[in-house]
């Protein structure tokens, strides 16, 4: 597959975008795959990516620190991603669904946004 045709290519995974969409999809994944549903997969997620680059690139400690502190940013807006996931997945229902709400939430099987951290 040619590369400009990728959703996610080594060149949007040097992007905040790029990386805090990777962190919200690995997130989601583990938790639909494993019913893991902590935000620590997020946080780990998050910190391997940033961290991970920074020991590859065989940075300085300084930036390997800012790069600690870049996986916290990234980790908070994959957050705020799955967040506005979340309540847009409650708010469409589930395909041949009438509106949300008329099956019962105890009905619908878990979608792929769900929140990732307890009310």
């Amino acid at each position: 597959m040619d590369l400009s045709q990728q959703l996610l290519s080594p060149d949007s995974l040097k992007t905040f975008g790029g990386l805090s969409f990777a962190v919200a999809c690995v997130a989601n994944t583990v938790k639909a795959v494993f019913s893991i549903t902590a935000p620590w997969v997020a946080f780990a997620a998050a910190e391997l990516l940033c961290l991970g680059t920074a020991i590859a690139q065989s940075l300085s400690p300084l930036d390997i620190g800012i790069a600690a502190l870049n996986g916290c940013v990234i980790f908070s807006c994959a957050a705020g991603m799955n967040a506005v996931g979340t309540v847009s997945a409650r708010k469409i229902g589930r395909p041949g669904e009438g509106p949300p709400g008329i099956a019962g939430e105890a009905n619908r099987q878990a979608p792929f946004f769900a929140p990732w951290f307890a009310k």
